[in-house]
């Protein structure tokens, strides 16, 4: 069922309200054959895998989200994920242009590639309809959360420039990313910057995991190298 054992999975509605909405899935045909109905909106899923505590929750449906009712720190049982998400960086709230696009792609393949060098496995790279994901593999240990967020903060500073942020906060446990297939959508769209569905680049050749051992590997050069995408903070409208 994706990434998660009865996972939490939101759909956001453009509505005036503002509100949200949200279900917890164990059927994957159910959750995929949603995705495709709810597809003209925003769709998430929680990245790391949810705990049996919320087995009770699990309806296999969106509805209007509780108070209280979606996935906490204190709900995820291992990380299995490690994200990073090369956003392009462009007027606040507004899609990204195709040259804005491809520009997080470029950036995203050299992040990988500096991983690679390092032995970590190939990750998957899924376009987010404004830039790249990575997705790489693991299995952690919740308590491992600080050194994962060390690792995402200084490849963010490593490779963000004027044109992408290589987003700094997404070691968050119950880390949302969109489903694949759903649309992307900020703002009206026009002819210079269009909507974009999430869609799938690549997917690892070999199955492969990253351990903590390239975790720390992956930010050793902390305090000591210079920034290979640019400098500065650079924060975009995810």
């Amino acid at each position: 069922m994706g990434p998660s054992t009865a996972g939490d999975h939101r759909a956001s509605p453009y509505q005036s309200d503002g509100k949200y909405e949200s279900g917890f899935y164990a059927s994957r045909s159910k959750l995929i054959e949603d995705a495709a109905e709810y597809g003209g909106r925003a769709m998430y899923w929680t990245v790391n895998q949810v705990d049996g505590s919320l087995a009770d929750r699990v309806t296999n449906e969106i509805a209007p989200a509780q108070k209280g009712a979606c996935t906490h720190s204190k709900h995820i049982a291992r990380i299995i994920n490690i994200v990073f998400d090369c956003d392009a960086v462009r007027p606040i709230g507004w899609p990204a242009t195709d040259e804005e696009h491809a520009a997080t792609l470029e950036v995203a393949y050299k992040i990988r590639a500096y991983l690679a060098a390092l032995g970590f496995p190939e990750p998957a790279v899924f376009d987010s309809g404004n830039g790249t994901y990575l997705i790489y593999k693991t299995d952690l240990s919740p308590e491992l959360k600080p050194l994962v967020r060390a690792f995402v903060e200084y490849v963010s500073k490593q490779f963000s420039n004027e044109k992408v942020f290589v987003d700094n906060s997404v070691w968050k446990l119950p880390q949302l990313l969109r489903i694949p297939g759903t649309w992307n959508r900020k703002k009206q769209a026009t002819a210079e910057r269009p909507h974009r569905r999430r869609v799938d680049y690549q997917h690892p050749r070999e199955t492969g995991a990253c351990n903590g051992g390239h975790v720390v590997g992956g930010c050793a050069g902390a305090g000591g190298e210079r920034n290979r995408g640019g400098d500065g903070d650079h924060r975009p409208d995810g």
